[in-house]
């Protein structure tokens, strides 16, 4: 089975020994997110860095002519449950009436500082 790398310079640079993402049989494999904008300075509000791992989201996605609607499975990983009225407010807005499957997973940290990290699988319209 052919694996494309995807790649977008409108979302966050890897940080490590991975792509973006990768899409395979007919679907994208989107790698975690982390929603900081500079490696060494996690200072960005939940409110900045669940925006900014939704619009990276969108960048990838777009790359491969997909958008938020091909989207089937989101994980979230998030530093502190308390969080989590904001992260949804925000998620639910950004994706309106497309209900995807999901899964929230409290976790101690995040590499980097961050507060939040989305992965996701979507459909490949290719």
């Amino acid at each position: 089975m052919p694996m494309t790398k995807v790649f977008s310079p409108d979302a966050i640079p890897a940080g490590g020994h991975y792509s973006q993402a990768i899409a395979a049989g007919g679907m994208i494999y989107i790698s975690g997110q982390l929603g900081i904008s500079k490696f060494d300075d996690p200072t960005d509000s939940v409110h900045t860095q669940v925006h900014r791992v939704l619009n990276s989201l969108k960048a990838i996605l777009a790359v491969q002519g997909a958008d938020i609607s091909s989207v089937v499975k989101v994980t979230i990983y998030v530093t502190d449950i308390k969080l989590w009225p904001e992260i949804d407010t925000i998620y639910s807005s950004f994706f309106a009436n497309h209900k995807p499957a999901r899964a929230i997973v409290p976790v101690p940290e995040l590499h980097y500082g961050a507060n939040i990290e989305l992965e996701a699988m979507a459909i490949d319209p290719h």
